[in-house]
């Protein structure tokens, strides 16, 4: 077996890790029955159906727990929020650095745009559950988790179409 198709594997393997747990802790909170498919249509399919079914505190507590487990808390919040402070601008090119490999499982390809921001030219997360799912369920959780944590980022969908740029270390 070549070492590209091993590391392909072996990153198609995280991917479906990752969204196994993203669905489970947001199924966790909300209390919406599992979705039959592919896992990452099906976890948009019961994002949607969370939103539009669970009081706005599950959604809450579901969008903490998603972030909980993308960032590994309480580890992973504590060590950025430590850095952060010390280091803004290292901590920051860091989180740009690793976006694109952490972040992919959701949102498709991330280009670096510049040390501290990323591009993601057609945002799968955007595309398949629209602009209501993206501000609610991504756009506002997130900015709210990193800057209460200590290493903010902003999130600026494009106005016409499924892209987005974010900025870490800024905040709105």
């Amino acid at each position: 077996m070549s070492e590209r198709r091993w590391w392909d594997g072996a990153r198609a393997r995280f991917e479906r890790w990752q969204i196994a747990r993203v669905r489970t802790a947001y199924r966790r909170s909300t209390k919406v029955k599992p979705a039959r498919g592919p896992g990452f249509e099906a976890m948009v399919d019961e994002m949607r159906r969370a939103l539009e079914s669970a009081t706005s505190q599950d959604r809450q507590r579901a969008d903490e727990d998603v972030l909980d487990s993308i960032f590994f808390a309480p580890l992973g919040p504590a060590l950025l929020r430590a850095a952060a402070r010390r280091w803004p601008r290292p901590t920051a090119r860091l989180l740009t650095q690793a976006s694109p490999t952490s972040l992919r499982f959701l949102v498709g390809h991330l280009d670096v745009a510049s040390p501290t921001t990323n591009r993601v030219p057609n945002c799968a997360f955007r595309a398949q559950g629209g602009p209501r799912l993206c501000q609610e369920v991504c756009r506002r959780p997130s900015e709210g988790y990193t800057a209460k944590h200590g290493f903010p980022v902003l999130l600026e969908p494009d106005a016409d179409g499924p892209g987005c740029t974010w900025t870490w270390g800024a905040s709105a």
